[in-house]
């Protein structure tokens, strides 16, 4: 199916408008409700990412795409990585009661786990909702180029609460006292106030570069007791 006749419907989808998708249907676009576009992105996962639950929901009961809390697009993502991405808690939890608990662990096809999605966007109440939902081992695990969902935390000094839950949650493993120590040595020669970051950001880098420096000390006495 052509871009074209699906706009509408992913149109309607994506501005929350359900009264818009309700039309189309009964207006015999009843096949756009499932369709997909070029990048493989169905109605549902538009939904997903934009946290519409009533769409979503509508969707699945009388949209034909029930299947679809679960169908990944060409990139292998799943309506789950999609209502991670977009930091939409009840959205994630939707799914998750309509099929899709099996995806909270899905990785697509470049290794990506909703827990590392959640991790990079810094939202800390999905990560513990994953975690305490059958996700605790995702804490540590690597996507195919070898980031962690801790090394992604670690790019940034925005997400003080992301660090320290992976960290008490069992991610300084074999690799995560050398991402630590490679943050603490990075930023140590620049705690001179970045003055475009401004004073909030700033203050957030000095707590995570204490704090790292902590942690770092607390893993070395642990090694040589």
């Amino acid at each position: 199916m052509g871009e074209k006749m699906v706009d509408p419907m992913m149109q309607a989808v994506r501005l929350g408008n359900l009264p818009m998708c309700r039309w189309l249907h009964a207006s015999g676009a009843e096949a756009l409700t499932t369709a997909t576009n070029e990048e493989g992105n169905t109605p549902m996962l538009i939904a997903s990412f934009c946290g519409h639950e009533r769409i979503a929901s509508w969707l699945s009961a009388e949209g034909g795409a029930k299947h679809h809390t679960t169908q990944a697009n060409t990139t292998g993502s799943t309506p789950m990585h999609f209502a991670c991405l977009g930091g939409h808690l009840e959205m994630c939890q939707w799914l998750f009661a309509m099929g899709a608990s099996g995806d909270i662990s899905k990785v697509d096809n470049n290794g990506v786990t909703p827990m590392l999605v959640a991790s990079q966007k810094g939202y800390l109440h999905i990560m513990k909702w994953l975690h305490s939902s059958g996700a605790k081992s995702d804490v540590g695990r690597a996507n195919h180029a070898g980031s962690t969902p801790l090394y992604i935390a670690c790019s940034t000094f925005w997400y003080p609460g992301v660090w320290k839950f992976l960290v008490l949650n069992g991610a300084l493993n074999r690799d995560g006292p050398h991402v630590l120590r490679e943050v603490v040595q990075r930023d140590t020669p620049r705690l001179k106030p970045w003055a475009a970051l401004g004073k909030e950001t700033n203050q957030r880098r000095r707590e995570m570069l204490q704090w790292a420096k902590g942690v770092l000390a607390a893993h070395n006495t642990w090694l040589y007791c």
